[in-house]
């Protein structure tokens, strides 16, 4: 009995091997593995497959590759294969990122505008006048145009521009004077976050940013700007200390009003850090000097005002110019080549100035990279007269005439196909990368365009891609400034 069960359970599990043995076959080759169901080779296969085992073995001990794999039997499917396939055949066509910083002279046409809206206010206001500090509009424009070549030299330092010498000043500047300690008033604060290093949207392009050129300055200062330059559209320090000194260390009884045209005009002989503007005889580059930013809007003083800078003025220690200093180079045109103290001076005046208005912060708030903003091109699209000769570059005959050889009116246009929307206003609003091109103007006829500001390889795209867009002008600011920024009293 015990042999007849156990002969048929023999007999079942050989039954049950038959049957299931296809199906797991079929499930080690889905696998990829080999079949249980192996023939017992023969001598020859034998011996064949010993062969093989060998050489196999000896290629591996000659060779290993980490890429080896054991085949499959199991045939991917044609998609698969393709995507095998395709990076052996492809070749790498990489276009490589243009390293090259593309760069163009910043422009504060509208900065020192939005500056005069200030000092309008400023030169009004009882509670700030009654302080008795030393201040004048003079001084607002020369503290601002060394906030706005700093600005420029941070966003310089970003992005890897600019000599050795002109890097290492940078550096002890910001050592010295951290943007951390130096207030800006609301109003200004859009438009020196302006000035910094931005990259497109296009990663083909390198880093964008404004870029004030070394050797900016003549060798001696009575030459007032190097000719052949663009250094007249960039705020004159080395001019706009001049004008200050002048009130600063004049006679008590003969301290000149620049409110009136007639203290500095044609009809005799003037003087500024050693130049002569000879009577009725102003040439063109003069006049671009006189219509330079910081120095084309009228003087916000009384005589009041002219009157405490002379007395109280030569606290500040500001430098005094002779006409044969040398202020070539971005160290020596700001004023900080021997002491800089001065400036430390001007910094305690300007925060009691900046808390008259709302939003104030300091240089620190102010990014030197990031917002897309100077990647809106500006340009003056309307000159002040519609004929060359009749323009005020050929035609001005007193200092701080209020006005510019254009309107101020552009063409907003740029290369990138989104630009933020607050940047995009930011960047209309501040027009620190405007440019000119009217060749029938000596001065301030051409400048940010080719070989005339703009270089790098982000300017050599054509065409601009951003709609146009037209501002009459900034005059609407002036209330908001009003209405919107200045405290007639903080202490209330």
């Amino acid at each position: 009995m015990a042999h007849t069960t156990s002969s048929t359970t023999l007999t079942n599990v050989h039954k049950t091997g038959q049957e299931e043995g296809p199906l797991i076959d079929a499930v080690l080759k889905t696998e990829g593995l080999p079949s249980l169901n192996v023939a017992a080779p023969l001598i020859e296969d034998t011996t064949a497959s010993k062969s093989q085992t060998t050489d196999l073995v000896e290629q591996r001990k000659h060779k290993q590759d980490t890429d080896f794999k054991p085949k499959s039997e199991t045939q991917p499917a044609l998609a698969a294969k393709y995507e095998i396939a395709v990076p052996l055949l492809r070749f790498p066509l990489t276009l490589k990122k243009l390293r090259k910083v593309s760069t163009f002279i910043p422009i504060s046409i509208n900065y020192f505008q939005v500056l005069h809206y200030m000092d309008t206010l400023m030169s009004s206001n009882v509670y700030f006048l009654r302080l008795g500090l030393p201040w004048h509009p003079l001084l607002s424009r020369l503290y601002f145009a060394i906030v706005f070549f700093i600005q420029t030299l941070r966003a310089m330092r970003y992005a890897r521009i600019g000599s050795s010498a002109t890097r290492t000043f940078t550096e002890q500047l910001l050592k010295d004077y951290p943007p951390e300690k130096i207030p800006i008033p609301g109003p200004l604060f859009p438009m020196l976050q302006s000035l910094c290093a931005c990259e497109s949207d296009d990663p083909l392009y390198g880093i964008i940013c404004p870029q004030i050129r070394n050797d900016i300055g003549p060798e001696e200062a009575s030459t007032l700007f190097e000719e052949g330059t663009q250094d007249y559209i960039l705020p004159n320090i080395p001019v706009i200390t001049g004008f200050l000194n002048s009130i600063i260390h004049a006679d008590p009884d003969n301290i000149p009003d620049y409110s009136d045209s007639s203290t500095f005009d044609t009809e005799v002989d003037r003087e500024i850090n050693g130049h002569i503007f000879e009577a009725h005889h102003w040439t063109p580059a003069e006049r671009a000097t006189l219509l330079s930013p910081g120095l084309s809007n009228k003087i916000e003083s009384n005589p009041d005002i002219d009157e405490v800078m002379r007395d109280r003025g030569q606290e500040l220690d500001i430098p005094r110019i002779d006409p044969d200093d040398n202020v070539n180079g971005i160290e020596n045109f700001m004023l900080m080549d021997t002491n800089s103290t001065w400036f430390h001076n001007i910094i305690d005046i300007m925060s009691v100035y900046s808390t008259f208005f709302k939003e104030s912060t300091t240089l620190g708030s102010c990014s030197p990279h990031g917002p897309t903003a100077p990647l809106v091109r500006s340009r003056f699209t309307n000159l002040s007269s519609r004929i060359a000769a009749e323009n005020i570059i050929f035609h001005l005959d007193h200092a701080f005439p209020d006005t510019i050889p254009y309107r101020l009116r552009y063409s907003h246009r740029s290369y990138e196909m989104n630009i933020p929307q607050n940047y995009q206003l930011l960047g209309e609003f501040a027009a620190v990368n405007t440019s000119a091109d009217f060749r029938g103007l000596p001065f301030w006829g051409r400048f940010n365009g080719e070989n005339t500001g703009r270089e790098g390889p982000y300017w050599n795209q054509n065409p601009s891609n951003l709609h146009t867009l037209e501002e009459e002008n900034i005059l609407e600011i002036e209330n908001l400034i009003a209405n919107n920024y200045f405290i007639e009293n903080p202490n209330k």
